[in-house]
């Protein structure tokens, strides 16, 4: 499952990107790039709207806005027309919203509050011009049983599917926290059977679950829509990761450490090769968290050069 149009792609000129080396526009209808907000948790939406479409960016994720760790159904509503402005004029458009909705909570009451905060985003999405509403299964669930995570949250993405078909919406379940498994989020999506409801691949999250590229992309390529990338480098003992640490988690933060796009060892470049092999025309997504890692480099800084190195790794693959 692709999507996408003509777009231009900026491609670096052999120099260094990050030492400021100019750049050059070539002409690419695949491939997509986009980045997230919590890249930039001190811009105004204004700013990241423009300087996101100076740097080549023509997608934009919306987790965390204005000051907010999180951009919540309300905050959306009351800033809608000032996104579809910002969308009109700046040459990036909304994309994604990056919810915090967990689907495997362990509680009815608690599922039931997660499915209400979900319909209220998918309700704003056409209004925001957006594409996609990311969903996950659940952060903090300690090895849960396959089965009752799948019947659960496949249950809840059915319902959702509903509302989404009557807002002419899709849900996007991400291969996060105990979803890193992509056979895991396969059957999910299968027992589910709507359009409505597709997969978003975070490639980081599934390599540190010990998935290579090839066994994530034999489960999950009817359904992948859309990626995230971004770089870490290991603090732990050099083996593959499911060698050495099976049960390192998702948010095991003191195993892995975030580092600059190309400064690590997440395997970027295959996944990208593995990507248009496939003719995959969506967007990719620099999943550049700073406003968790206010140590790394600013996004004035990161934000192009990272944007330059996938554009160096489409351009090595595609050629």
């Amino acid at each position: 499952m692709v999507g996408g149009s003509h777009c231009d792609i900026i491609m670096p000129n052999g120099h260094d990107s990050r030492k400021g080396s100019e750049l050059k526009l070539v002409d690419d209808d695949k491939i997509k790039l986009a980045f997230t907000t919590l890249a930039c948790p001190d811009w105004t939406l204004e700013e990241i709207f423009e300087r996101g479409a100076e740097y080549g960016y023509k997608g934009i994720e919306i987790e965390s806005m204005d000051g907010h760790r999180l951009a919540t159904p309300q905050m959306l509503k009351e800033n809608a027309g000032r996104i579809r402005r910002l969308s009109e004029t700046s040459g990036c458009r909304p994309l994604v919203i990056l919810s915090h909705v967990q689907l495997a909570k362990e509680s009815i009451a608690e599922r039931t509050a997660a499915l209400s905060e979900a319909q209220a985003y998918l309700e704003l999405l056409g209004d925001l011009g957006v594409d996609y509403l990311r969903v996950m299964g659940n952060w903090a669930l300690e090895n849960p049983s396959e089965e009752w995570l799948v019947d659960t949250v496949a249950d809840g993405l059915g319902r959702l599917a509903e509302v989404a078909e009557k807002s002419n919406t899709t849900v996007a379940l991400e291969t996060h926290d105990c979803f890193r498994n992509a056979r895991a989020l396969r059957r999910v999506l299968e027992q589910v059977n709507s359009p409505r409801v597709v997969a978003l691949w975070d490639t980081q999250h599934t390599f540190r679950g010990g998935q290579s590229v090839a066994e994530v992309w034999s489960h999950l390529s009817e359904w992948v829509v859309h990626v995230h990338v971004k770089d870490a480098r290991r603090t732990f003992d050099a083996a593959p990761p499911a060698e050495s640490k099976p049960q390192v988690t998702a948010h095991d933060v003191e195993a892995w450490e975030a580092v600059p796009m190309g400064e690590g060892e997440i395997p970027i470049k295959e996944s990208i090769r593995t990507l248009i092999d496939a003719g995959y025309d969506g967007f990719i997504s620099y999943e550049w968290e700073r406003q968790d890692h206010p140590e790394l480099p600013a996004p004035e800084v990161e934000l192009p050069a990272g944007a330059a190195k996938i554009r160096e790794y489409l351009s090595e693959v595609s050629g």
